[in-house]
């Protein structure tokens, strides 16, 4: 996977555990070998660290930052809350300090629950945090800009690279990135190295694996429709007119539509 996108991620790791800031953001698409590879680093370079990935109310989520405050990092993968407002204002203090001095977390609450617990209403942070999620978050600006982002949404054709590099180290079935060279397009859902790796082992058990093929990656029509308009018409205009009349759905969908296949 030797995509520029995994190897900033790795220089980040690196800059990160030397303490060059306490915040990465890795966000894009789901599949795509976020976690493996952050999991990878941190177990290779051994550090102690905190794996998350569950629900969390405010007041959990501050006792998870509580009781993993001296870890080396804290990562939380995909936690479903973490755009809640309270959430979001620990993590900002959580991830950067103001004028060099330490970071401190509080959360000023008159219920008895922290006795307890027995958790402080504030306390120092030591640990960085690692966020790992695939879907954007409008409110998460004021927390993006503590750290560094790496966004992990790829075009078909760096899938088709990515695929292609773990091919040859026979993590993924050649015949399979053959399939989706012939057969799959920015339109293709659930395109990602995890299904191909699934897929691959279903061929290797001797399983009829394009029968699983068909069902896991299956097509938005819509969006196929919108690329096929695209490459007819040399306007951008004409082929929204066109798939507008044959959808019967809005502008604006299409531009969303747009976005999402990474069509500029």
């Amino acid at each position: 996977m030797e995509n520029k996108k995994y190897k900033l991620l790795e220089a980040s790791l690196n800059a990160m555990d030397q303490g060059a800031f306490n915040l990465l953001i890795a966000r894009g698409d789901a599949g795509m070998g976020k976690t493996h590879k952050i999991l990878n680093f941190v177990k290779k370079k051994k550090l102690d660290y905190a794996y998350i990935k569950t629900y969390s109310t405010p007041l959990k989520f501050y006792e998870l930052l509580y009781k993993n405050r001296d870890k080396k990092v804290i990562i939380f993968d995909d936690l479903s809350s973490i755009g809640e407002s309270k959430i979001l204002g620990m993590l900002k203090s959580a991830c950067w300090s103001v004028s060099g001095e330490e970071r401190e977390v509080n959360y000023h609450t008159t219920s008895k629950v922290f006795e307890k617990l027995k958790i402080p209403e504030r306390f120092k942070m030591d640990a960085s945090v690692i966020l790992i999620f695939n879907e954007v978050l409008s409110s998460f600006e004021p927390i993006a800009s503590r750290g560094v982002n790496i966004d992990f949404d790829f075009s078909f054709p760096e899938k088709l690279a990515i695929f292609k590099g773990l091919g040859e180290g026979k993590d993924i079935d050649e015949e399979i990135i053959k399939y989706v060279k012939e057969s799959c397009s920015e339109a293709t859902k659930n395109l990602s190295i995890r299904s191909l790796i699934i897929l691959s082992k279903i061929k290797k058990q001797g399983f009829e694996w394009k029968t699983f093929a068909n069902e896991m990656l299956k097509v938005d029509e819509d969006a196929q429709l919108l690329l096929d308009l695209i490459s007819k018409y040399p306007k951008l205009e004409s082929a929204c007119d066109n798939w507008r009349r044959i959808t019967g759905k809005s502008r604006s969908t299409f531009m969303r539509i747009l976005k999402e296949t990474k069509r500029k």
